[in-house]
């Protein structure tokens, strides 16, 4: 019982680690300095240090914000280096004390397993029945792609954690989704003030689980406004009983809604829209 409550509590970091590998911790520690205002980003995705006393809360934010100080750097570099850098191995080995991450696999298996695959796909090239060669060759490389993908997995208790994550704040928003992603039809980059440009410059991963969406980070006012006429996002909202849920807006083909109406009644507000 105390094993399982201990690996239900992790940090943002840890959350972000989690999710999506060493990328996504970085992005964590960036996004904490951005909240402490300890660094800024400016429109051309420069990341600077802000002259305020302050080292960090965690050893990732303390190693991000000492590399700002020396000099400032685009967004891409400072968070692929803080993603490689020793406090981040240091993040790795924690999560792999709490088995929340499983070792990795240092065994020669998916080397050898290619070799084979190889060795029995020439081999029946001069076969009579070739596909019984190609079907074992297959499923042998299958076996030592899972093998390389399964380094450093995660356990169970580490699954359960990432099932339960929810976006509490802006912070562990972007360890949930990542700056890139999304939460009620929002960009997280958006909380902290950024724009799609700057975000852009950070390199695509892929997604490994999403996690649920049921907090309430933000909220819709910023979508449910008083003329509702953004359609920009392909999107509409409707409120129900001081609510936002999300609607499906059809677009024409520049993209953008042919017409909405927004009409309101006892503090709701509903939006229709019709395709061309």
């Amino acid at each position: 019982m105390t094993t399982s409550t201990q690996a239900s509590t992790v940090t943002p970091e840890e959350l972000g680690f989690l999710v999506s590998g060493p990328g996504r911790a970085s992005e964590v520690a960036l996004a904490r300095l951005l909240d402490a205002g300890l660094i800024r980003i400016s429109r051309q995705g420069l990341v600077s240090a802000v002259e305020t006393p302050g080292n960090g809360a965690t050893p990732l934010e303390a190693q991000m914000l000492a590399s700002l100080r020396i000099s400032p750097q685009n967004l891409d570099v400072i968070t692929k280096t803080t993603a490689y850098s020793p406090a981040t191995e240091s993040l790795r080995q924690h999560l792999l004390a709490r088995r929340l991450i499983g070792k990795p696999r240092k065994g020669a298996l998916y080397p050898w397993a290619w070799i084979i695959a190889i060795l029995t796909f020439v081999i029946g090239l001069g076969a009579d029945n070739f596909l019984p060669y190609l079907l074992v060759a297959v499923a042998v490389a299958v076996l030592g792609v899972v093998f390389l993908r399964r380094k450093g997995h995660l356990t169970g208790a580490g699954k359960r954690v990432v099932k339960r994550a929810a976006a509490l704040d802006r912070v562990t928003a972007v360890a949930v989704y990542g700056l890139r992603g999304k939460i009620f039809n929002q960009p997280v980059y958006a909380m902290f003030g950024l724009t799609a440009s700057v975000v852009g410059m950070l390199p695509v991963r892929r997604i490994k689980k999403r996690v649920r969406e049921d907090t309430g980070v933000g909220s819709c006012g910023t979508s449910c406004g008083s003329s509702c006429s953004s359609c920009s996002s392909a999107s509409s909202c409707s409120s129900s009983s001081s609510s936002c849920s999300s609607s499906s807006c059809s677009s024409s083909s520049s993209s953008s809604c042919s017409s909405s109406s927004c009409s309101s009644s006892s503090s709701s507000c509903s939006s229709s829209s019709s395709s061309d």
